[in-house]
């Protein structure tokens, strides 16, 4: 068995929203061999496929579109500090390959506004509970806050 990361991409839409919203979900993928892990990432990405009500009661689809990329990783078993991809890059400064910390994505949701066109895909089943669990471990004066009540 070999180790493989795909790319899986998904398309979010929201009744009555203007726009859409795509995710590339990176996966990591157990298979015997590249056309194994073709299978199994397309099967993952098909496992995703769902719908679900948001906050505000509208239809939220996400459906699997396709595979972006799949690559092989080449460490026999992934661990802290393993390599996982490589870029190579001829004849170019490194410090233009450099970005801020605030423009990396585990740091960008803290750093930007969020985009007014994004509708909301937030499934309200999960919020629902998620707020419901917090009231009862005693989180005091818990609100959810909507679209409604801007």
């Amino acid at each position: 068995m070999a180790w493989f990361v795909a790319d899986l991409v998904v398309l979010i839409t929201v009744e009555g929203a203007e726009a859409n919203v795509v995710h590339v979900n990176t996966v990591l993928i157990e298979a015997d061999d590249a056309e194994d892990a073709w299978d199994r990432a397309h099967a993952l990405g098909r496992e995703g496929d769902q719908d679900y009500p948001n906050m505000s009661g509208q239809r939220v689809t996400c459906r699997f579109q396709g595979v972006r990329e799949l690559t092989e990783l080449w460490e026999a078993r992934p661990e802290h500090g393993a390599e996982l991809f490589f870029e190579e890059q001829v004849d170019v400064p490194p410090e233009t390959l450099l970005r801020p910390k605030c423009e990396m994505s585990v740091f960008r949701v803290h750093c930007e506004p969020p985009d007014p066109r994004r509708p909301d895909y937030t499934c309200g089943e999960v919020v629902a509970d998620a707020v419901e669990a917090l009231r009862a471990a005693g989180v005091p004066h818990l609100r959810l806050v909507t679209e409604d009540d801007d």
